[in-house]
């Protein structure tokens, strides 16, 4: 265009451009965050799943710890829990997780202390779709198992317990209980209970539940393991055990049996036990206990039962002793005939797999139960560990 002679340009409009760019620019930016933000939740939501299954699997190892711990009715006793089947739903959104428990046998001795656990935890979403699956590794030490005794006196049957008898502690009996003993403490049955004099008792209960008996056997006490360390048991071979056996008066207890368990073998399958005999230590007989004289004391080790007798702890007329410790006997205390003049005093807990005291042959004189909270309190050394581990420690970790 000219004026007055001179050419000009018109404008070309630059701002619709500038406009257009910026709009294209917010636009590229918007669809950016947008993209952005979808992976930012994707991603997020991904490593939320993962967490979930962590903690599942990780939640499952403590579920497999407690399940070792306190089996339930299910699962075999102890150490023989299984594997545990299937699935365990966890929670109501769907998420589930998988446990196996696999015991580390030893190459030379049939119990274990030492398990693999394999946990899987499984988070789904709405649908059901898995969206985050992780495992869990992880090898556990059991630490030393141990037999907790609530009563003076358990009875795997019906109990009749004689005149002269004392027990000082709750009593149970799995069946009925017909008593002319004197009992200070609560007193329960699987059937029916009566009694003469119902002085001292705290409380009865009729028709309970049979009461389990620890499935504690001579044998197990042969080789006996403590804290992961095996020891051997003492042989006995003689009949007899009397003052001058140099496994008297502490001789049993040593580094290498520090349960100072003696474990009678002799032929006849019983054990005699002389007068002022004074051992320290645990009796296992695979047979029947004579308390043959006068004078007799068998104090236990701490955290070790005094007696382990497959038959009866039989009391010689005119014999009399002093235990103090655990008497877990499978038959039961009974004097030589009807009639005999004997005496038995016992600090600790009596488990009988009869009825705990003979009703005819100890009816004379004094016998008396003491419960102990502190000597009822063993190790369990059982080959199938039916007792409760104080703790579980974890020795591997892996996921």
């Amino acid at each position: 265009m000219s004026v007055n002679g001179r050419t000009t340009m018109r404008p070309g409009g630059f701002v619709l451009p500038l406009v257009l760019f910026v709009v294209a620019l917010v636009t590229v930016t918007g669809l950016a965050f947008v993209a952005g933000h979808a992976l930012d939740v994707g991603r997020a939501e991904n490593l939320r799943d993962r967490a979930r299954a962590v903690h599942l699997a990780e939640s499952g190892v403590e579920l497999a710890m407690y399940y070792l711990r306190y089996p339930p009715e299910s699962l075999a006793p102890g150490y023989a829990c299984p594997s545990l089947s299937g699935p365990i739903p966890a929670g109501t959104g769907g998420d589930t997780i998988s446990v196996e428990i696999t015991p580390r046998d030893s190459l030379h001795h049939p119990w274990t202390d030492r398990f693999t656990i394999r946990a899987t935890g499984r988070a789904v979403n709405a649908d059901r779709e898995i969206r985050g699956c992780h495992t869990v590794t992880a090898e556990v030490v059991a630490g030393q198992r141990y037999f907790h005794f609530g009563r003076a006196l358990l009875t795997d049957q019906g109990a009749e317990l004689p005149r002269g008898l004392e027990i000082h502690g709750d009593l149970h009996a799995n069946g009925r209980i017909m008593r002319w003993a004197r009992c200070r403490g609560a007193v329960s049955a699987q059937r029916w209970v009566w009694f003469d004099d119902w002085r001292g008792i705290t409380s009865v209960r009729e028709w309970t539940d049979a009461a389990r008996l620890p499935a504690i056997e001579p044998g197990d006490y042969e080789q006996y393991r403590i804290d992961g360390t095996t020891y051997d048991a003492i042989r006995w071979s003689s009949r007899r055990i009397d003052r001058r056996d140099w496994i008297v008066r502490g001789g049993a207890v040593r580094p290498d049996n520090p349960g100072g368990v003696v474990v009678a073998t002799h032929r006849d399958r019983e054990l005699r036990l002389e007068q002022d005999l004074d051992f320290t230590g645990t009796l296992v007989v695979d047979g029947d206990l004579w308390i043959w004289e006068r004078g007799v004391k068998i104090t236990a080790v701490e955290k070790f039962p005094a007696l382990v007798v497959r038959g009866n702890v039989i009391v010689r007329h005119q014999a009399d002793a002093t235990i103090e410790g655990v008497v877990i006997c499978g038959g039961e205390i009974r004097g030589e005939w009807i009639g005999a003049d004997t005496a038995l005093r016992i600090t600790g807990a009596v488990i009988s797999g009869k009825g705990g005291f003979s009703l005819l042959t100890l009816w004379n004189r004094s016998h008396r139960v003491d419960y102990d909270a502190s000597r009822a309190r063993i190790y369990d050394v059982t080959i199938s560990y039916q007792g409760v581990p104080e703790k579980l420690t974890i020795a591997r970790w892996q996921g």
